[in-house]
């Protein structure tokens, strides 16, 4: 079992503004954090990486030729893919950019196929032709053509089943729905105090991992012009001493709800606080 180790009130260990709004958070191997911010206004995308440990950033702004047209497809092993679109507006992916993720830097490209999955050191992709679909082995690292399935495509679904039996899956702990009616009484006691009085619009989301409690809440507030918005907060306890270590606002004037705001992966929490800075608690000692 793990150990709350900090004394109230919990400080971040670190955090990072992003250059736009933090669209995605994906775990990379070695403790990595690859990140993909979007800008709506100016209709630019870019990504970066963080090491989880420090909040340092092994590159950041990494921008595309195309800036709004892209996004995350995958990060495997230490490359990251990334994908753009068949046309605009339309949710179709088409092309592959892989990147080092610890650099940075381009490894190769592929404008012609679209992602379908990755398998150990292999990048499997596909291209729609006009009554035929045609798959396509590339080596992860180099973009190289292992292989092609023009006249059946029979292997590469047996492929993708050994994929997903084979995939390891980060030690990610993201929040549930809370239902004080099935929750354990001490719980919805803590909830209710922290909420006592506030106005909150849908339900609570938490996590619960060893002794430690979180959860987070949303309650409405009126802007200057006396319209409603919400307000998203972030509660933490330590259930060791049935003590609040953490309470801070996470969003404001928020048009509506937003699931998922917060993650574990030991021995961090992590939140992003108004959509552009990613924060990191370290709630355990290791």
């Amino acid at each position: 079992m793990f150990s709350f180790f900090k004394s109230a009130p919990l400080s971040p260990e670190w955090t990072f503004s992003a250059d736009g709004l933090i669209w995605r958070i994906v775990l990379g191997e070695q403790g990595r954090l690859v990140g993909e911010c979007r800008d709506p206004e100016r209709k630019a995308a870019s990504f970066f990486c963080l090491e989880m440990s420090t909040g340092k950033p092994l590159w950041k702004e990494l921008r595309l030729d195309e800036q709004w047209w892209v996004g995350i497809e995958a990060v495997q092993k230490n490359t990251l893919l990334l994908h753009g679109f068949a046309q605009p507006d339309m949710p179709q992916h088409r092309a592959i950019r892989a990147f080092d993720v610890l650099s940075g830097l381009e490894l190769w490209r592929n404008d012609e196929v679209s992602y379908w999955f990755g398998f150990r050191d292999r990048v499997v992709a596909y291209r729609d032709f006009f009554e035929r679909r045609v798959g396509y082995e590339f080596d992860l690292q180099s973009g190289v053509l292992l292989k092609t399935h023009d006249s059946s495509l029979e292997e590469l679904h047996g492929l993708r089943i050994r994929a997903a039996e084979e995939e390891i899956l980060p030690d990610v702990v993201l929040p549930d729905i809370f239902a004080e009616e099935e929750s354990d009484a001490a719980l919805t006691t803590l909830v209710r105090k922290e909420t006592k009085g506030m106005e909150r619009s849908g339900r609570a989301e938490f996590i619960r991992r060893d002794d430690v409690f979180m959860f987070n809440f949303h309650v409405q507030r009126r802007d200057r012009r006396g319209g409603l918005k919400l307000e998203n907060n972030l509660i933490v306890y330590s259930l060791s001493n049935n003590k609040r270590v953490f309470a801070g606002v996470i969003g404001q004037n928020l048009t509506g709800y937003v699931p998922d705001s917060f993650f574990v992966k030991h021995p961090f929490a992590f939140f992003i606080k108004d959509q552009k800075v990613l924060v990191a608690l370290r709630l355990w000692k290791s």
